[in-house]
């Protein structure tokens, strides 16, 4: 398969984190003698499931990244949206045997090769048009302590957003109005799925809805057939938004070494 990986920040975008770091984009931090972009980006070419990485947003002469790795470089511009559409339809006109794509954040540096494996396997047979990764509130808790995260509270369980997907790119093409409502609510997937149906927001709200019939719901409000995977990983959601994250992702980097790191299942 092949990857959309966001490197590069949009128009417009601040953070606490990049004025800190003195760096144009998040990615592009460094952490344990790697920019965040390298971590990610070595975890997914070691996948044996990934065949090749755009790297979308940023230019080769302005990417952090070795030679040696598997990318390509789309520089594109614009939203979040606009970047996700232009690659897809980037990967069509010259890979139109291409299903399905993966579509992956630049700052979740803790996620390793096996992740990847593990939620691609996790998928099955590929046939929804949008997999969607969670992550739960006990596991990450175990796991990290003091994530900073926000969870949805549903009938079996509370959930928040994870940071890598696959998606059918003909639907994100034919339909950027679903890429904009999944990416301005990407870590809120409950924005996402009671869009068209208030009875189950009222259900929601009284913790009468599962992720099983949010899935159905997800399928309906979005117009494309959709999947959640839950993930054993909480590293695929654990993406670097605050300061306090930044420096729960450092240590644990540098507790462990440069190439060194491995991560340990909650479940």
């Amino acid at each position: 398969m092949r990857v959309i990986l966001l490197g590069g920040d949009s128009p417009g975008y601040s953070n606490d984190i990049v004025k800190k770091e003195g760096v144009d984009a998040k990615g592009k931090i460094r952490i344990a003698g790697k920019t965040m972009l390298e971590w990610v980006a070595e975890a997914l070419a070691k996948s044996k499931h990934v065949e090749h990485i755009f790297v979308v947003g940023l230019d080769e002469k302005n990417s952090p990244l070795p030679k040696t790795l598997p990318v390509s470089y789309l520089p594109l511009k614009g939203s979040l949206a606009d970047k996700i559409v232009g690659a897809s339809k980037y990967i069509i006109d010259h890979f139109p045997e291409d299903q399905r794509v993966i579509v992956c954040a630049s700052d979740i540096p803790l996620i390793t090769s096996e992740m990847v494996d593990w939620f691609i396997e996790q998928c099955g047979d590929l046939s929804a048009d949008f997999y969607f990764s969670v992550i739960e509130k006990s596991s990450t808790d175990k796991r990290f302590p003091n994530s900073g995260r926000s969870f949805q509270k549903m009938k079996d369980g509370s959930y928040a957003g994870g940071d890598l997907s696959i998606i059918n790119p003909r639907k994100a093409v034919e339909n950027k109005e679903l890429i904009l409502k999944l990416t301005s609510n990407r870590k809120n997937f409950i924005k996402q799925i009671w869009a068209v149906d208030k009875i189950a927001l009222i259900r929601w709200f009284f913790g009468r809805i599962g992720l099983n019939e949010a899935e159905k719901i997800a399928t309906k409000a979005l117009g494309i057939k959709t999947k959640v995977v839950v993930s054993k990983f909480p590293e695929i959601g654990m993406d670097v938004d605050k300061l306090p994250q930044l420096e729960l992702v450092r240590k644990e980097l540098e507790r462990y070494g440069r190439g060194i790191y491995r991560s340990s299942p909650t479940a």
